[in-house]
């Protein structure tokens, strides 16, 4: 609180019939000047205190506490009842008290201003240290250090700096933690246009990346062994997704396709779920064998379960009619084809020529199949349409 100045007045005439209005002169200077000292006090228990606060209030201290010694004086010559003798000493030591209010008052006045200017300049050195700590490639742009500092330095203003150190430890840290994340946010977004994955499904790849952006436990390290995790499991096709792409049906029942003639008998094609190999399912790499490696690993490890061609031969039964395999051709154990011969009272040449029909028609949908192979290879098994 501010002091008010001594306003009494020092009467004219040295009277001794005064004397009591001289004393309340003397009460007043008094009164005054403990309650400077009073407020200097205060001022000096000021936390923080700013150095030039503490200057010029301890030089005042010292100006007004100088003047215990004329103030003891004065009170004896209050009670020898002679103040009305020296009427110019106490409108002397009003003039220098109301200095001492002036100045003091002043002082407190100042503080607030002091203490922002003067933090005003820590809080600058503060973004310099926390600038020179961040990672290398982040920018105080890119934590937003320009608004925390401004936010930062409005908060401790309200509070009058009182939490300043503590303040200013806990804002560096986030700092620092913020700048250590936006460095591996940034990382990871990198890994997003990384050659090393660009064959993996651009979706996929955006996708985990995001989500490893906002997991805070996610580093770029693992992102890239997930990402890589992911692009070899796209190298290796599901089931499904080879039949679907591969135009062989989806592997259940089986599945028959029209497939040419010869001597008006129709060949059609059959792809059963036993046609597929084991390693069907998510277990051929695109990217570690060839395209006829691949061929054979998807279709080519059984036989009389074998994607094949039939000759529809109307005098036998289904289960009769003779068949060349896919991969296996035709089976050296086979029977079929001697029991059509007969049936049909043809020679070898017929059997031979029917042979051929059914793997000419075999070889068109090996072309096919793998012309479809190269191209899954080339795409790193991205194989969904």
């Amino acid at each position: 609180m501010p002091v008010n100045k001594i306003s009494i007045s020092v009467p004219t005439k040295s009277e001794k019939t005064l004397e009591r209005n001289f004393a309340k002169v003397a009460k007043a200077i008094t009164d005054t000047h403990d309650n400077v000292l009073a407020l200097l006090k205060t001022i000096a228990a000021t936390d923080p205190m700013p150095s030039e606060i503490a200057k010029s209030s301890a030089k005042q201290q010292k100006i007004s506490s100088g003047r215990a010694a004329e103030l003891k004086d004065l009170l004896k010559s209050q009670k020898r009842g002679e103040l009305h003798t020296n009427p110019g000493k106490l409108a002397r030591l009003i003039e220098e008290i109301n200095k001492d209010v002036a100045t003091a008052n002043g002082i407190e006045k100042s503080i607030d201003h002091e203490r922002n200017r003067q933090f005003a300049g820590d809080v600058a050195n503060m973004k310099d240290e926390i600038e020179r700590a961040l990672p290398r490639g982040v920018s105080a742009a890119m934590i937003g250090l320009p608004g925390k500092l401004r936010e930062f330095e409005k908060k401790n203003t309200k509070e009058g700096w009182a939490h300043f150190s503590k303040n200013r430890r806990a804002f560096v840290d986030t700092c620092r933690d913020e700048g250590e994340d936006a460095l591996r946010v940034n990382t990871m977004d990198g890994l997003k246009n990384a050659p090393q994955f660009r064959l993996l499904k651009i979706k996929v790849r955006e996708k985990m990346v995001d989500d490893g952006k906002s997991n805070p436990k996610m580093t770029p390290a693992q992102m890239e062994k997930d990402l890589a995790a992911a692009l070899d499991e796209q190298a290796k096709p599901e089931k499904h997704r080879w039949a679907s792409y591969l135009g062989l049906g989806a592997g259940g029942s089986y599945t028959l396709q029209q497939s040419g003639t010869f001597e008006r008998m129709k060949i059609h094609l059959t792809m059963s779920k036993d046609s597929w190999t084991a390693a069907a399912d998510g277990n051929v790499s695109v990217a570690t064998n060839t395209v006829d490696q691949i061929y054979t690993k998807l279709l080519g490890t059984t036989e009389w379960k074998q994607l094949h061609a039939t000759l529809e031969v109307p005098e036998l039964k289904k289960s009769e009619r003779p068949h060349v395999f896919l991969i296996a051709g035709v089976l050296g154990n086979d029977t079929k084809w001697e029991n059509t011969r007969k049936t049909l009272n043809k020679d070898a040449k017929w059997v031979k020529a029917a042979q051929k029909a059914l793997q000419d028609q075999l070889d068109l949908l090996e072309a096919s199949l793998k012309r479809k192979l190269k191209a899954a290879k080339e795409k790193h098994g991205n194989i969904d349409r």
